[in-house]
């Protein structure tokens, strides 16, 4: 339902592949491209977006959104050839400037890629703490809102075996990250294309 949201840019789904929990977290991630948080808010707005919203409620007991801009840290070629990835979320701690955790979780992203040379690392970011209203009835608008994470880290694998390795260093991220925040999430993931993401976001030129 989400692929044909008006204005979507890019839809890929990722599911836990993690062989050491049973239960995950979370049973997938979803990721949706649009030009601008307004686009996206005006997407879920229609008929359509509701549609979707209502479904998505009625089959989940967990849904949280969060906007973020990307920054590759080291570009890793098409994601086509990395299907596997380990997501880091993360929620700054209380009293801890939004501009302030951005450029810390950047430079966190930076020092996880010169611990993993061989994997292509991104840094993602909310900005502004605008959250996404997503019910399927009355006024949708952005409202200002603490959401549930602040930040995201994606170090992407070619195989599952690069997963598994990475996610035995568990351990190693988590110190990386920990004095920056309040709480996370370490999943590890397999990626699916639904709609093709733009070509920066995707790892290609473009």
């Amino acid at each position: 339902m989400a692929a044909v949201f008006p204005g979507l840019r890019g839809y890929m789904l990722g599911f836990p592949v993690d062989p050491q929990s049973a239960e995950p977290s979370a049973d997938g991630v979803a990721q949706l491209w649009f030009d601008t948080e307004e686009a996206a808010q005006a997407s879920y707005a229609t008929d359509i977006g509701r549609s979707g919203s209502k479904d998505a409620s009625g089959n989940l007991t967990r849904r949280e959104h969060l906007f973020v801009s990307e920054q590759w840290i080291r570009p890793a070629g098409s994601l086509a050839g990395l299907p596997f990835k380990l997501l880091v979320a993360g929620k700054r701690r209380a009293g801890v400037a939004r501009e302030t955790f951005a450029a810390d979780w950047e430079q966190c992203a930076r020092e996880l890629a010169a611990i993993f040379p061989d994997h292509g690392v991104r840094a993602c970011v909310d900005r502004r703490g605008k959250m996404l209203s997503s019910a399927s009835e009355g006024p949708l608008t952005l409202r200002d809102a603490e959401p549930p994470h602040d930040g995201l880290i994606e170090i992407w694998c070619r195989t599952f075996e690069d997963l598994q390795s990475l996610q035995g260093q568990k351990g190693v991220v988590e110190r990386v990250i920990e004095v920056h925040v309040a709480s996370k999430e370490i999943l590890g993931l397999r990626e699916h294309v639904v709609v093709m993401p733009p070509g920066p976001a995707y790892g290609m030129e473009g």
